[in-house]
Parts: C-alpha cells; structure tokens; sequence
C-alpha cells in the first residue's frame, strides 16, 4: 500500500548553503504547515486501485511524488531531465526526500506517479497554498501575474 509519509526519515547529506536551496527549504516548510495536500496527492495515487498484500516494492510515497512535481514544475525540467538532476544533485535529493543510500526515482516512476495527480487535485492544492498564504500574511492572492512574450510572426 502506498503511503503519504515515509515511516523514517533517510540519511540525507548536511544542508550545502547553495542559493537555490533557501527557496526549497521554504518551500518544504510550506508543505510540513499543510499537509492536506499530500492527503490530497495519496488520494489520486491509490484512486482505483485495490491493496491486498504488503509485499513488493514500495514505490514512491505521496509526499515524494509532490515534492518532484514542484521540481519539475520549478525548473521546468522534462520528465528524464527531473530524474537526472534529482538523482544527481544533493539538494534536490533532500528536497524529495531520498537518501544518500536510495538509488533515486526511475523516469518511467516520476512520469507514472505525477501524471496520475488530477486537475482537480491541482486546483484544490493551488486554494490550499493560496489560503495558507493569506493565513500568514504572505499574500492576498487577489491579483494573478501572467507573463507573456510578445514576439512579431512573418506573415505568408
């Protein structure tokens, strides 16, 4: 059976001070504070699908499938370049809860497990994130920026 927490935290390496991990520590603060949305995660994973023995791998839990999302979402990698870097770099390692012995997730896992998140799920994370921002006095969440790139197209 999936679950939504790893039962015991794995060794990790020690924090490296780099700047991209202040944001992933936040970030990681932010979804310890409310963790409905891993519930919500876990929901969509074991959607459909019936348990009957403990055996097997145990795949990845909820919280982990999250946090890779975020990774992907965040540095807008494609599925085989998330499992590279998360693989690969210590920080995004701890940011997804792997330890310095786990071998890491496998393309095939990642693409699986994140496509299996609904849209609906989706938007109730992004009202669960923008209430828990407002409850902290970190944003009203009243405006919504849309960046946009204008560029001239050739005319045939």
């Amino acid at each position: 059976m999936r679950e939504k927490h790893q039962k015991q935290m794995p060794l990790t390496e020690p924090a490296s001070g780099r700047p991209g991990e202040k944001e992933l520590e936040m970030i990681s603060t932010i979804i310890n504070d409310t963790p409905a949305i891993c519930e919500y995660v876990l929901e969509d994973l074991n959607k459909g699908k019936i348990f009957k023995r403990r055996t097997g791998a145990r795949g990845m839990s909820a919280e982990q499938v999250l946090r890779a999302a975020i990774i992907m979402r965040l540095y807008e990698f494609t599925y085989e370049d998330s499992t590279f870097h998360i693989s690969d770099s210590g920080d995004l390692r701890r940011f997804c809860i792997i330890g310095i012995a786990d071998r890491g997730f496998k393309k095939s896992a990642i693409n699986t497990n994140i496509k299996s998140i609904s849209e609906q799920t989706r938007k109730t994370i992004s009202r669960d994130l923008s209430g828990h921002a407002e409850d902290n006095n970190i944003e009203k969440g009243r405006k919504v920026r849309v960046d946009c790139t204008v560029s001239r197209t050739k005319s045939f």
